[in-house]
């Protein structure tokens, strides 16, 4: 090769062996070779810069001196597994600087050199304290952000405890005015209409020829009218069979009362023998009632159904449903459903949760709706009808028979209302056969009277303080059955009337019906058990 050439091959070898040491020297990275006994045999300059060390300090140095000690047990393994790998490894640490400084790297290792007597990697040293700072702060505000997250969650849930709580409240509130209205209606406003009512049949009855004849009939009609709204209004404000009998009845009863929205409802119940407390009671009757209203109201249909049921979890289902129109549950939270029945479905969910049950719901357009109310129970047996005391003292000390009087015959008349007492009294004794023997104004005077009295018959109200009507009539047919009992209520509803006539009731008549049905019930009750000509009639 000519002498030119092969000068002017070695300059340029010069000049590129020159711009690779530039390269490598000022390159944006660290470069380190480390032999297998961790020995550092090369640096550039960009290394020797980030471990604010000179080359001379770094050379023929082990590695580990320049590794934060809570990091060098990580640095072994990282070039351990580097060797063994024919792949570039990573690993991130710590490495010390002189004065004492730490620095967050980033090193990638590679074998450079793989020979039985020597072995070396090449580490690629990258300063990653910005990240890691960016980090650090990232996850100090994340731990921030979850704090206040926290913070805001346990104070949501609070004010929704409060909420809830606060619901409850008002469902008790709401259902005590609703009582306390009910009880204003039945026991002044009804009971003062009866009595109206039998002081116009007496009127009637002691001119029968007045020309005046036809207005009172008039006037009749509109005690009657008065008398039938205010018994609806006490059964929609708050139905007397709820407290009473419970809420299957009252659901069965609520039913029957959809007919009148000309809304077929068929009930189904399955379980029986748990219990509520009564605001518990009072809140699924009106959630129930809210959805068939809803049913009505929405569904297109004339027909739905209930079932009630227990689980094996001892939580109480009632389950509305119907194949009405339907609708799309994601419309629950957009304008598309007015107000009141977004706020409606929302107060059941929040009063029911308040109580720690859930209201779930499964609709869709043409499909229909169905509603389930689910509440927690204790399960236990409702209380068979046990004997009271007065039963029991009865079964102790049984009385002596009945013996019959040549007088006419005897009426015990039970009402709390004295207004009521005294028209009926009155209306009684007019009759030639009978007689108003003694009055009560609750279920226990009444038992009490018809021990001492020993009465024919007895004229029982339903709803009266201390003790029903029910119970007392209970009591004495179970202490004295020769006595006929006879149920008189403003409200002469059919659960009621069941109820009078299990306990060994005649019959329950209205109050607001004619009088002459109550005088003409006495008169087939003590004909039954002995005839008119056994006692005179009176003088």
């Amino acid at each position: 090769m000519p002498k030119e050439e092969i000068q002017k091959t070695q300059t340029e070898l010069a000049r590129l062996q020159a711009k690779y040491l530039d390269l490598y020297e000022f390159a944006p990275v660290g470069y380190l070779s480390v032999d297998s006994a961790h020995i550092v045999r090369e640096a550039n300059l960009t290394a020797c810069i980030l471990l604010n060390c000179s080359r001379n300090h770094i050379l023929d140095h082990n590695m580990l001196v320049f590794v934060e000690p809570k990091f060098r047990s990580i640095f072994m393994q990282h070039i351990q597994k580097t060797f063994a790998s024919d792949h570039p490894e990573r690993c991130e640490l710590q490495l010390h600087r002189s004065q004492g400084q730490a620095l967050w790297c980033g090193l990638d290792s590679k074998v450079i050199i793989r020979k039985p007597d020597v072995s070396q990697v090449r580490i690629i040293v990258t300063d990653i304290s910005k990240t890691k700072q960016t980090e650090l702060e990232l996850k100090s505000l994340t731990e921030d952000l979850e704090s206040r997250v926290l913070n805001r969650t346990k104070i949501l849930l609070r004010y929704q405890k409060q909420l809830r709580s606060l619901a409850s409240q008002v469902t008790l509130s709401e259902k005590r005015e609703r009582h306390q209205i009910c009880m204003e209606l039945h026991d002044y406003l009804a009971q003062m209409l009866v009595a109206c009512r039998i002081k116009l049949t007496q009127a009637k009855q002691a001119f029968p020829e007045d020309t005046q004849l036809s207005s009172l009939n008039e006037i009749d009609e509109i005690l009657d009218q008065a008398l039938e709204y205010t018994r609806t209004l006490i059964a929609q404000l708050s139905p007397t069979i709820l407290y009473e009998f419970g809420l299957c009845k009252a659901i069965q009863w609520l039913a029957g009362q959809m007919q009148q929205y000309h809304l077929k409802v068929d009930v189904q119940i399955t379980a029986q023998d748990f219990q509520l407390e009564e605001n518990e009671s009072v809140l699924m009757y009106h959630a129930v009632r809210e959805l068939m209203m809803n049913v009505v109201k929405h569904a297109k249909t004339e027909r739905a159904n209930v079932e009630v049921f227990v689980n094996t979890d001892q939580e109480l289902h009632v389950t509305v449903w119907d194949q009405g129109v339907g609708f799309d549950l994601t419309i629950l939270n957009r304008s598309a459903m007015s107000a009141s029945e977004q706020f409606g479905l929302f107060n059941i969910q929040e009063r029911l949760e308040g109580m720690g049950g859930r209201l779930e719901l499964k609709s869709a357009p043409g499909l229909g709706c169905t509603a389930t109310l689910v509440l927690p129970i204790s399960k236990k047996p409702l209380p068979m009808n046990q004997p009271s005391d007065d039963i029991r003292k009865a079964e102790a000390h049984p009385p002596e028979s009945t013996k019959w009087k040549e007088n006419p015959f005897r009426v015990l008349l039970v009402d709390d209302h004295a207004m009521v007492r005294e028209g009926l009294r009155t209306l009684i004794d007019s009759h030639r056969h009978l007689e108003v023997v003694a009055e009560a104004a609750n279920g226990r005077e009444a038992i009490e009277q018809a021990r001492q009295f020993q009465p024919d018959v007895v004229v029982m109200d339903v709803n009266m303080p201390v003790m029903n009507g029910i119970d007392a009539t209970r009591c004495i047919k179970h202490e004295m059955p020769s006595i006929s009992v006879i149920g008189i209520s403003v409200q002469d509803e059919a659960h009621s009337c069941e109820a009078m006539k299990a306990a060994g009731a005649i019959d329950l008549l209205a109050k607001s019906g004619p009088v002459n049905n109550l005088i003409n019930t006495i008169l087939q009750a003590v004909e039954s058990i002995k005839p008119f000509g056994v006692n005179p009639p009176r003088p």
